[in-house]
């Protein structure tokens, strides 16, 4: 899943390919590098990275970050942020709240943000995300108001949540072109599984209220799932 402020509207950068993808812990050996490669991405955002082909490098400018387990220890895979160009500097995020700027630092290996200049000149603030398939420790968040942050529908807070609180402190009118993608670990078709909504579809409102475009949607125009259940196919 894929955000962006302004350039998608904009004709001049309809040429920039942007690719999101959870590699599934995928090595240099893995054929999913065969297709990247074909697909020839000017920004990739992956997730569950084991390792990279070497040749990326002479091909793209790379951020590595492992991600973080429920433990607290580093995973042995993490994120890869790719660009054709240069990876100019490191932004921090911040929210308004201390407890979730604690939380945004202890998953800066999920969660990192960099300003990128493509080869064509054009400067992009990329934010990417690996949100995990289990919430932030509940019992750090004991004694924590955390109403103003987690979604209405889901007793949690999540990873994909620090997110939209650091971006809700930004001033998103004056970042000019920006995206941010990555696996949130959400979809609106998971609200229909039973046990009724959890609060993907809200999750989804609050970053369309913040002024974000759903790229996928947008260009097909209508609801376009990208997960797959790996042991049975059903998407």
């Amino acid at each position: 899943m894929s955000y962006a402020l302004h350039w998608l509207l904009n004709p001049e950068y309809k040429s920039m390919r942007v690719l999101t993808w959870n590699c599934r812990r995928a090595t240099r050996q893995s054929p999913v590098w065969e297709y990247l490669q074909e697909w020839s991405p000017d920004v990739a955002l992956l997730q569950e990275v084991a390792s990279l082909p070497s040749h990326f490098e002479s091909e793209y400018s790379i951020r590595f970050e492992r991600a973080i387990s429920k433990r607290g220890t580093l995973q042995r895979f993490g994120s890869a942020l790719l660009v054709k160009g240069c990876i100019v500097d490191k932004v921090t995020l911040l929210s308004d709240y201390d407890w979730v700027n604690d939380e945004l630092m202890r998953f800066a290996g999920n969660l990192f943000a960099n300003e990128i200049q493509l080869r064509s000149g054009l400067r992009l603030l990329v934010i990417c995300l690996y949100s995990p398939a289990w919430p932030v420790d509940s019992k750090r968040l004991a004694d924590i108001e955390t109403n103003s942050v987690r979604l209405s529908l889901n007793p949690d807070v999540w990873v994909a949540d620090l997110l939209w609180s650091a971006l809700k402190s930004m001033d998103l009118q004056d970042t000019n072109e920006a995206v941010r993608g990555g696996d949130f670990d959400l979809s609106e078709t998971f609200d229909a599984w039973r046990g009724g909504p959890r609060g993907n579809r809200e999750y989804l409102d609050r970053m369309t209220n913040l002024g974000l475009t759903e790229c996928l949607r947008a260009f097909h125009g209508v609801l376009t799932p990208t997960f797959r259940n790996p042991r049975v196919g059903e998407v």
